[in-house]
């Protein structure tokens, strides 16, 4: 399997370079030599700074698998796709024309740029869907062809509040960007939207800087809509998608989960294993600013602390 992973910068793209498969070496991640050699390349993460030769599989995994969902999440949309939830590259090849970050993978094959838009998706088709459980979502999510990390079920959607009272839905088509997550409530967890709202409104108390959210209720479920902060929305039309809607640019980022090298099976910390202090260290070493994101990191771990998070 090769897949072409493309990186969006100030809204243009870039060939950023290859993910595949090597006979008897596992998979591997190569930088282009064209996004290399050019004036706007810069590594996608600090454990994969730019470089001609090969990352080998430790590096690879690590940084691509925490693009994807966890548990019972990544086996929802695995048994949509009919493909194993161990086989990650699988599932991003499906997924990932709408990554976190301003990331896009494609096929080394085709391309989804032929199909990119907004679809509008009806308030009752998107309660339908959250209704379903995970199976549901995961169905939106391969039709728009979009992975989002961690163990909750969410989508990833284009949401338009201008109109008035109501959210207006779009489901992103082929690389079209996203520009809020959503949430719902599940079988264990009753008011998981109505928590995870109030938490960031005590965080944002706390004087931490969180994005906007809004509580949203489409027939007795209330949904937990969020801004993506690796999202911009710009002030123009998207003229490619038709108008209508205002254009989107993605934002870089990675997870410490990916600045550690650490896999997602071992993102939450066990005895006798200090994060925090790994974090810490991490930011010493690679922040253009350490003093202030330390202390901006401390002040995240008090606020989780006393939420019981």
């Amino acid at each position: 399997m090769r897949m072409k992973v493309w990186g969006e910068i100030s809204g243009e793209r870039h060939l950023v370079g290859t993910l595949e498969t090597i006979p008897g070496r596992e998979e591997q991640f190569s930088y282009a030599e064209s996004y290399l050699e050019s004036e706007v390349a810069q590594p996608l993460s600090v454990r994969l700074p730019l470089r001609e030769e090969p990352f080998p599989v430790r590096q690879t995994r690590a940084f691509f698998r925490n693009l994807l969902p966890e548990g019972g999440a990544l086996a929802a949309v695995a048994k949509t796709l009919e493909v194993k939830s161990s086989s990650y590259l699988k599932v991003l090849d499906a997924l990932g024309s709408e990554c976190i970050g301003a990331l896009i993978l494609e096929s080394d094959n085709g391309s989804d740029d032929a199909l990119y838009g907004y679809d509008p998706l009806s308030r009752e088709e998107l309660g339908r869907a959250f209704e379903a459980g995970a199976e549901g979502v995961a169905k939106l999510q391969e039709e728009a062809k979009l992975s989002l990390a961690g163990a909750q079920s969410k989508m990833g959607l284009y949401v338009d509040r201008s109109s008035g009272s109501l959210s207006q839905y779009f489901l992103p088509q082929g690389t079209a960007a996203s520009t809020h997550i959503v949430k719902a409530a599940n079988r264990r967890f009753e008011q998981l939207s109505e928590n995870e709202y109030y938490c960031l409104r005590l965080a944002e108390a706390a004087g931490l800087s969180v994005p906007e959210c809004y509580l949203d209720t489409i027939g007795d479920q209330p949904l937990f809509v969020i801004e993506r902060f690796d999202r911009m929305v710009l002030p123009e039309d998207d003229r490619r998608a038709g108008g209508g809607v205002r254009r989107v640019q993605r934002l870089h980022q990675e997870d410490f989960c990916q600045v550690l090298s650490l896999l997602p099976e071992r993102k939450y910390e066990k005895g006798g294993v200090r994060y925090a202090k790994k974090v810490r260290d991490v930011l010493y070493e690679c922040s253009s600013d350490p003093v202030r994101d330390i202390e901006a990191f401390v002040r995240l771990l008090v606020v989780n602390a006393v939420l019981g998070n």
